[in-house]
């Protein structure tokens, strides 16, 4: 497995060209990655992060746990709503599953 930026690809000689080299193979496997769209709508990006990259998920939970945290710390019942308050964009199983999660999590560990 070799991680680098490809520039060409000869099927004939069966080579690789990644970054300042040449790699033989016999079976290649692209694995091209992804980008996270925001369909037209790129303010939506600071609010609504990606999950492509485990920084992204990182990220995610951190602003998660956070949340919690403040909503466990204040008096202020509509503070608290607002803390808690989730939109899960994307209905794949990865925002289902998440989404599932965050709701026990926050059932779970926060008091009344």
């Amino acid at each position: 497995m070799t991680l680098g930026k490809v520039s060409g690809i000869d099927k004939d000689r069966g080579v690789v060209a990644i970054d300042d080299r040449e790699i033989a193979y016999d079976r290649l496997i692209l694995a091209t990655g992804a980008r996270h769209s925001y369909f037209g709508r790129d303010e939506w990006e600071s609010m609504a992060p990606g999950l492509k990259k485990i920084d992204d998920a990182t990220g995610i939970r951190r602003r998660i746990l956070t949340a919690f945290e403040n909503a466990e710390s204040t008096d202020d019942p509509e503070a608290r709503r607002r803390f808690l308050t989730f939109v899960v964009i994307g209905g794949g199983p990865t925002g289902r599953r998440d989404g599932g999660r965050d709701r026990r999590v926050g059932a779970r560990c926060l008091a009344p």
